[in-house]
């Protein structure tokens, strides 16, 4: 009976270990979609360390959280202004909040053609 505890309190315990950043970054590239808790749970335990918030700019940035990305990218990049990673990720969150913006900017344009008259749209000037 005590070993059946203390097992099912290892096991317990194991389970509620922090992924490492290599484990983080093996997720990332298997596509593996614990990666982004993962990496949230790494970063709210290192808040001061640049690495935890480049992987979990990458990790917003390959899960389509653009704007949540770009607020980690940021955050990587003032702790480590040198980083070309942090750089790096945090240019394609920027890059993907972007290609939202065209689409919407796009879809707005469509819908308020006034040659189709599908909708009045208050023009700005």
């Amino acid at each position: 009976m005590i070993l059946r505890l203390l097992f099912l309190a290892l096991l317990f315990s194991a389970t509620l270990q922090a992924a490492t950043p290599q484990e983080i970054t093996a997720q990332l590239q298997a596509g593996d979609k614990r990666a982004l808790a993962n990496a949230e749970a790494y970063a709210k335990a290192n808040p001061k360390n640049a690495e935890a918030w480049t992987l979990l700019t990458r990790a917003r940035v390959m899960q389509g959280k653009s704007e949540a990305a770009v607020t980690a990218g940021e955050k990587a990049v003032t702790l480590a202004p040198n980083s070309a990673q942090a750089q790096f990720w945090l240019g394609n969150a920027y890059g993907n909040r972007i290609q939202i913006a065209q689409r919407y900017s796009f879809l707005f344009q469509q819908i308020c053609n006034p040659r189709q008259k599908v909708l009045a749209c208050a023009r700005t000037q």
